[in-house]
């Protein structure tokens, strides 16, 4: 977290033995779809996301002011890279808009799957978000990355 901006950005990273999702917007499509399915099964579905006219909110337990809401995705897709980008819009733990949240795969052996955190300030000073959020967000990555690897589009 930088001082003048109180911005975090964060990189989990995993690797696969092939692709896990075909090249294409679908693909970058699926990626998503899978890691909004991660946020709701490791929370148990206390944390849910809901794609609402492009957009995504994250609420707890499905209801009341969004958590975080995301503008609609960019995806990019070519031999090189799948990638799905969300603008960060606003909600309860966003500090301030801006920043975005990327879930990507790169092409190479071995592939590589990554989730990015871009400039993103929380709302939660800094040794609770870091204590909370963050933790959450980089478990949430591992079980994501586990299930892309294993197959389960």
């Amino acid at each position: 977290m930088t001082q003048a901006s109180k911005s975090v950005t964060s990189h989990e990273t995993a690797t696969a033995a092939g692709p896990v999702v075909e090249p294409s917007p679908r693909g970058a499509e699926t990626l998503a779809a899978n890691y909004w399915r991660e946020v709701e099964a490791t929370t148990r579905r206390l944390v849910r996301a809901d794609a609402l006219d492009g957009h995504v909110e994250v609420r707890l337990l499905g209801r009341g002011p969004a958590l975080i809401r995301l503008g609609p995705p960019v995806v990019l897709a070519d031999r090189a890279s799948v990638t799905c980008t969300y603008p960060i819009v606003g909600g309860l733990l966003v500090g301030r808009p801006g920043g975005a949240l990327a879930l990507e795969q790169l092409s190479g052996d071995p592939v590589v799957l990554r989730s990015t955190l871009t400039e993103y300030v929380p709302s939660l000073a800094g040794t609770l978000y870091f204590q909370m959020q963050a933790r959450l967000h980089s478990l949430i990555s591992r079980r994501y990355f586990v299930r892309l690897s294993r197959g389960a589009q």
